[in-house]
């Protein structure tokens, strides 16, 4: 349902859709007799399985995508952005997955140290800084074209579809699933990157 800028759900309590989809009449008011500011998807089983991976900054995502390439897994996160991906208001990366069985709850799949200003302005420096995260059962996702303007990044920017759309999300078998976030938790360090 449609969202606010702030992401708070624009529909009251959405825990009800965590487990029963909407009706056709819910569907029809909250899109054509309200103004949503934005659209929330709900990921885990009620939505077939949908699971977001979510990319804090496009250096990560780039280096994600080096490293399954250099360990032989490049195929997966090709067949995931053919299917859909999103570029975020600060400058992240959604993917959108399916997986063969209902995903965990929200993880944090990567982090850092925070390297704090001016890399930062989000948190206190040392402080955990996620740089990889998901949306799973019980979790939810604001999505493209949903507009940005959060607080937190003080950006206008829209949510963007970069490639595919709903209708194409790459399914993961069990095992692709676990080697992507196998791989992709390499990415936590104990240390912060030098500000430069």
């Amino acid at each position: 349902g449609g969202t606010t800028s702030a992401k708070a759900p624009g529909v009251g309590s959405w825990k009800r859709y965590e487990t029963v989809r909407p009706t056709s009449d819910e569907l029809r008011a909250w899109f054509t007799e309200a103004t949503p500011d934005g659209l929330g998807v709900l990921c885990g089983a009620v939505s077939g399985n949908l699971e977001l991976v979510e990319y804090e900054d496009t250096e990560t995502t780039v280096a994600a995508k080096a490293l399954l390439e250099a360990i032989g897994l490049g195929y997966i996160w090709r067949k995931i952005e053919a299917g859909y991906s999103e570029a975020t208001p600060g400058g992240g990366v959604h993917w959108l997955i399916r997986t063969e069985t209902p995903p965990e709850g929200n993880q944090k799949i990567a982090a850092m140290p925070c390297p704090g200003a001016p890399k930062c302005n989000k948190h206190v420096a040392g402080r955990p800084h996620v740089l990889i995260e998901t949306r799973g059962e019980g979790g939810w996702v604001v999505v493209a074209p949903s507009a940005g303007g959060r607080d937190e990044h003080q950006s206008q920017n829209p949510y963007r579809l970069a490639s595919g759309g709903f209708a194409s999300v790459a399914v993961l078998t069990d095992e692709e699933h676990r080697l992507l976030f196998e791989a992709l938790r390499s990415f936590t360090t104990e240390e912060a990157p030098k500000p430069r």
